[in-house]
C-alpha cells in the first residue's frame, strides 16, 4: 500500500464576503443560447428567475431576461401552481423559483410539487399524456399591448416633413419609407407576454378541489403526519384527474 505523509497535508478554503450573504448572478444570453441549443430539450432547475407569468410572487431582472429569450427562441417556461421554495429564514417569503425549460411540442398535463424530501427546495414531478394522432398548438397563447401615445410621438419625430416627388420612382420610394416607418415604430411600442389560461374561472369544481389541496398541503407541511400526507396525495390525484378531463374536453 502507498504511504502518505499525513503530517504535511494542507487544506485550503476560499471565502467570499458579501453584504447580503449570497451572490446574485445575471443570466447571460450566451448561457441561455447554449442551454437551449439542442433540437429537443427538457431541463429544469433553480435559475433564480422570478416571473409572475410562471407563478412567481414577483418579477426580477433574470425573470424578464428569461421571458424575452423564451419568446425569441420559441420554447416554454413551465412551473407548478404551488410554491417550490421554502426558505429556512422565516423573514424570507416562499416563492416559485424551480422551473422547467423545454421546446418539446408537448406540455405537461400536471406539474406536482413533491413534499417528501426535507429540503428548502421541493422536487417537481412532471407527468403528461401524448396523443400521437392529435396535433395541438403547444405554444402558450400570447397577449399584446401597444403604447399608442408613444407610437404617435415616434411617428411625429420619424416621418419626414417635406418630400419632393417628381417621378414615379419617387412615389414608390416615399410609399416604402412611409410603410417601413409605420412598421418599425409599431414594433418598438408593442409589448407581448404569455397569457395564462385560468381554468378555475370556467370550472368551479376544479377551484374547489384546488382549495382543498392547498389546505391539505399546508396541513402536511405543518404536521407531517401519515394521515395528512395520505389526504394531500389523494386530493392531488383528484386535481390531476380533473385537469386531464378538462383538457380532453377542450381538444
Amino acid at each position: 500500500a502507498d504511504n502518505y505523509d499525513s503530517q504535511n497535508l494542507e487544506a485550503t478554503t476560499v471565502t467570499i464576503n458579501t453584504k447580503s450573504g449570497h451572490i446574485n448572478f445575471r443570466l447571460l444570453k450566451q448561457d441561455l443560447d447554449n442551454a437551449t441549443s439542442a433540437d429537443n430539450f427538457f431541463k429544469g432547475g433553480d435559475l433564480n428567475s422570478k416571473n409572475t407569468i410562471w407563478n412567481s410572487r414577483m418579477t426580477n431582472t433574470n425573470g424578464r431576461i428569461l421571458e424575452e429569450h423564451s419568446n425569441e427562441t420559441d420554447y416554454n417556461v413551465l412551473a407548478p401552481d404551488t410554491l417550490t421554495y421554502y426558505p429556512e429564514n422565516c423573514l424570507h417569503r416562499s416563492d416559485t423559483i424551480d422551473i422547467i425549460l423545454t421546446n418539446l411540442k408537448i406540455t405537461p398535463d400536471s406539474i406536482s410539487v413533491l413534499q417528501e424530501l426535507d429540503s428548502d427546495h421541493n422536487q417537481l414531478l412532471c407527468e403528461w399524456e401524448v396523443d400521437l394522432e392529435h396535433q395541438t398548438n403547444w405554444r402558450k397563447p400570447q397577449t399584446s399591448s401597444t403604447n399608442w401615445i408613444r407610437y404617435k410621438l415616434d411617428l411625429q419625430e420619424a416621418l419626414p416633413r417635406n418630400i419632393h416627388i417628381n417621378t414615379g420612382q419617387d412615389i414608390e420610394a416615399a410609399i416604402d419609407l412611409f410603410t417601413t416607418t409605420l412598421q418599425e415604430s409599431y414594433k418598438l411600442n408593442i409589448t407581448t407576454s404569455q397569457k395564462q389560461h385560468e381554468f378555475k374561472i370556467d370550472y368551479p369544481e376544479l377551484s374547489y378541489f384546488l382549495a382543498l389541496k392547498r389546505e391539505a398541503r399546508r396541513d402536511w407541511q405543518r404536521l407531517r403526519t401519515p394521515n395528512e400526507r395520505i389526504r394531500y396525495n389523494r386530493l392531488k390525484a383528484i386535481v390531476i384527474r380533473t385537469l386531464i378531463q378538462i383538457r380532453k374536453k377542450q381538444f
